[in-house]
């Protein structure tokens, strides 16, 4: 069994998997005398990779979300959305890109406080097809309205030809708190 069989037998998420990335592993190993590394292809994946670091270095689970529907998709692009309400902690924001309440596939982002893990707010696209959601990210207060900014992607969008994509950066609606006492 090779090295690549074995950790596919371990787990592992791949996204466009080359032989090249075996070659690259073992030439930073090799400069950087350290056996092990992960490669991450998207902000997707390296968030994914920052929380299972977290759960493996805390060895409990902080929270756990879970999606609406059978198919939502909920989950394949967690991401730090920073601290959009201005409570001193780093929320969360969670895409749904097949989530289909308001229409087929249209998707859904959830914001959640990375202080009390409630819901924040809810981004819902209404157009057929879109997967908005594919990927969300913070993106601090882009206009300067006291508000922070959201970029999410609608990645298989047909608004311009088959899977064209597309991407939104939008108000997160969410105000400022005054900073937690500590």
């Amino acid at each position: 069994m090779s090295e690549v069989q074995a950790q596919v037998a371990r787990g592992i998420t791949m996204m466009l998997p080359t032989e090249d990335s075996i070659v690259v592993a073992k030439e930073l190993a090799h400069r950087f005398r350290m056996p092990y590394w992960q490669f991450t292809l998207s902000a997707t994946d390296a968030n994914r990779s920052v929380l299972r670091i977290a759960r493996q270095i805390t060895g409990r689970r902080l929270w756990t979300l879970t999606g609406e529907s059978r198919g939502d998709g909920f989950g394949t692009s967690p991401s730090v959305a920073g601290d959009i309400d201005g409570d001193g902690y780093a929320d969360l924001i969670v895409g749904a890109w097949q989530y289909g309440g308001a229409a087929v596939s249209g998707g859904r982002a959830y914001l959640y406080s990375g202080r009390t893990h409630e819901l924040l707010r809810t981004y819902t696209c209404r157009i057929p097809g879109d997967t908005f959601g594919f990927d969300a990210v913070g993106l601090g207060d882009v206009d300067g309205d006291g508000v922070d900014d959201l970029l999410i992607t609608s990645g298989w969008s047909a608004v311009s030809g088959h899977h064209s994509g597309r991407v939104f950066v939008i108000s997160s609606g969410v105000s400022k708190s005054a900073p937690p006492a500590y």
